[in-house]
């Protein structure tokens, strides 16, 4: 199977504590957003998983016009960093504007 997963955005990796949004269209079909906060120094992680059911995840591709698997892409072209620079409270909004961006798209998630 073809990866569709794409980084969204990063935290700044010289920091003693780390975050991560990514997307991606799992086995199922289902648009999976994640959200990893790191410490470094414990070696502790955190996910947060938002997960846009199979249903609703081909109603916003036909929304936006594309295939299912480009949807990371679409998301990572509205809502990711591109200056590679962000703080760990940057990448939280960054989060919650991939959330706002499914909805506006008409869709619900289950937030895990």
């Amino acid at each position: 199977m073809a990866d569709y997963s794409k980084i969204i955005a990063e935290a700044d990796g010289d920091l003693p504590f780390g975050d991560c949004v990514s997307a991606d269209i799992n086995y199922r079909k289902e648009l999976v957003i994640e959200y990893i906060t790191t410490d470094y120094r414990t070696e502790i992680e955190s996910k947060k998983l938002a997960t846009v059911d199979r249903e609703d995840t081909a109603k916003m591709a036909a929304f936006l016009n594309l295939p299912i698997e480009q949807l990371p892409q679409r998301i990572l072209d509205e809502c990711g960093d591109t200056s590679d620079i962000c703080t760990p409270s940057e990448i939280k909004g960054i989060f919650k504007d991939v959330l706002e961006y499914i909805l506006d798209c008409g869709v619900r998630y289950i937030l895990k």
